[in-house]
C-alpha cells in the first residue's frame, strides 16, 4: 500500500494560499498574516521572521533566510534554544546552503538533536537527508511555496 505525503503551503501574501490547506503562516514581520487569514486555513504552524525568545512561545519555526532579521545567529539562536527548552523541538527553516551554518550554531549550543530542519531547495528536490520537511517549489516570483512533510505531522487547527 502506498502512502501519499502531506504537502503544505506558505506565502508572503496569504490570499495566494488556497483555503483549507495545511499551511505555515507568518506571525510577524512584513508579511504577517492576520488571524482571520489564518483561520481560513486547515491545520497550521506559525513562523517568525524576527526571532527572539518571546517568539519561541508563539511560533514553532524561524525563517533563517538572507535578508530576514532572523538570519543573524543573535536572533535565531535565542529562539531555537528557548523553543527547544520549553517544547522539546524547534524548526529552523533555511536554504540547504545555509544548513551547515545553522547546524554548527545548534551543535555548539547542544540542541542540534532537537532540530527539525525545514530545508528550501526550490528546484524540485523533495528528499533531503535528515529534513523534517522540504520546500521544493515556489520562490520569489511564485504565488506560494509548496513543501513536503517527511517528519511528524503535528500541525494544529488555528483557534
Amino acid at each position: 500500500m502506498s502512502h501519499s505525503k502531506l504537502h503544505f503551503y506558505d506565502a508572503s501574501n496569504s490570499h495566494n494560499v488556497p483555503s483549507g490547506v495545511h499551511a505555515a503562516v507568518y506571525m510577524d514581520g512584513e508579511f504577517a498574516w492576520t488571524e482571520s487569514e489564518i483561520k481560513r486555513m486547515g491545520p497550521i504552524f506559525r513562523i517568525t521572521v524576527l526571532g527572539g525568545v518571546e517568539a519561541a512561545h508563539k511560533a514553532r519555526s524561524i525563517d533563517i533566510e538572507k535578508g530576514n532579521p532572523a538570519y543573524d545567529p543573535e536572533r535565531f539562536m535565542p529562539f531555537l534554544i528557548e523553543r527547544s527548552r520549553h517544547y522539546g523541538d524547534a524548526t529552523p527553516y533555511c536554504d540547504r546552503s545555509d544548513r551547515p551554518m545553522v547546524e554548527q550554531h545548534c551543535e555548539r549550543a547542544g540542541i542540534l538533536h532537537l532540530m527539525r530542519f525545514w530545508i528550501a531547495t526550490l528546484d524540485g528536490t523533495q528528499d533531503v537527508e535528515g529534513a523534517w520537511a522540504v520546500q521544493y517549489s515556489g520562490g520569489f516570483h511564485s504565488p506560494f511555496d509548496i513543501s513536503v512533510l517527511h517528519g511528524r505531522n503535528d500541525f494544529h487547527k488555528a483557534a
